[in-house]
């Protein structure tokens, strides 16, 4: 008899009467069904609580707290508790697709490097739309040094990558804590995105506020130069700067030195990025009046004939 769950589903919530339930039911529904849920209310004060007491499956696991400890710490406190092989997150808002767990364990089964899987996944609410993230550890690993690669409820952790590692989120932040962390995961740990949607992500257009964008920049460049720094590589402020213009593709062309020392040093610590600079640096040309021999790395054969078709007529016309 197995004195462990395969699974242990994190999922804190905070006033979630509204969709709770079918976020829960998503869960118990799972195909593949050897799981905890642990579920943590901070405090609540609508009717959440009422509708997790509801259920009288033996799989959840309801902790109440006395006070109200925020996102970070709640996540730290439920992956302590968590008994499972496999930590999965999830959000009291959105929807698992039934063979999500299944899929994501399958991954894990076939790559013991693997440390982290997510999903692509389907935006709706307020937004509408597949997003799709990179797929493959490198793509992630070159993303994660602009912004997030992965959507936070759709991730499941080998949990002994974490307890032998010692990572937690850093409770220091109150936004951006997902992201900060799988900026120090991908350096201890394969990751990948399986390449289809296995969760329904609700958008809410209302739910970040000016201070906390505020406050989510100062983080992104915080975790952005932490990873630089793993790399051994220090950024300047013009070189953060022009680093993160080029990779949201809103570049000042007044800042090319800049960016052209923060690509030579990046290619010249992993090479294995030179293909994803490449790409990024096409669309940059392809949208401004940067010229491909500009980067002295520029190689064409990571970009398609159809592509720098297209990019030639363009500027011809």
């Amino acid at each position: 008899m197995k004195l462990y769950p395969t699974i242990s589903v994190i999922m804190p919530v905070y006033n979630t009467e509204k969709y709770v339930k079918e976020s829960v039911d998503s869960i118990l529904n799972q195909t593949f069904n050897d799981f905890e849920l642990i579920i943590i209310d901070d405090c609540s004060s609508d009717g959440t609580v009422k509708v997790l007491e509801s259920y009288s499956d033996s799989r959840i696991k309801l902790i109440q707290n006395t006070e109200n400890l925020g996102l970070t710490k709640n996540l730290n406190r439920a992956i302590d508790i968590a008994k499972g092989e496999f930590i999965a997150r999830m959000d009291a808002d959105d929807i698992c697709m039934p063979t999500r767990f299944e899929k994501q364990l399958a991954a894990f089964n076939s790559n013991t490097q693997l440390g982290i899987c997510g999903t692509w996944f389907e935006n709706f609410g307020d937004l509408s739309g597949i997003t799709r993230y990179a797929i493959s550890h490198d793509e992630i690993a070159f993303g994660l040094l602009y912004q997030s690669q992965f959507c936070h409820p759709t991730v499941m952790f080998r949990k002994s990558v974490l307890d032998n590692n010692e990572l937690r989120y850093d409770e220091t932040f109150k936004t951006a804590q997902d992201y900060e962390l799988w900026s120090r995961i991908i350096f201890k740990t394969h990751a990948c995105n399986l390449p289809e949607v296995l969760l329904k992500y609700r958008f809410h257009s209302q739910s970040i506020s000016s201070t906390n964008k505020e406050q989510q920049l100062t983080n992104k460049k915080k975790i952005i130069i932490n990873q630089f720094n793993n790399y051994e590589i220090n950024l300047n402020e013009n070189e953060l700067v022009s680093f993160m213009e080029f990779c949201s593709s809103v570049f000042m062309i007044n800042n090319l030195n800049s960016l052209l020392n923060v690509l030579t040093k990046l290619i010249q610590k992993n090479d294995v990025y030179l293909k994803m600079v490449n790409i990024r640096w096409f669309h940059l040309c392809y949208n401004s009046r940067i010229r491909l021999e500009d980067f002295k790395y520029y190689d064409k054969q990571f970009i398609s004939r159809f592509l720098r078709l297209k990019y030639f007529i363009k500027k011809i016309i």
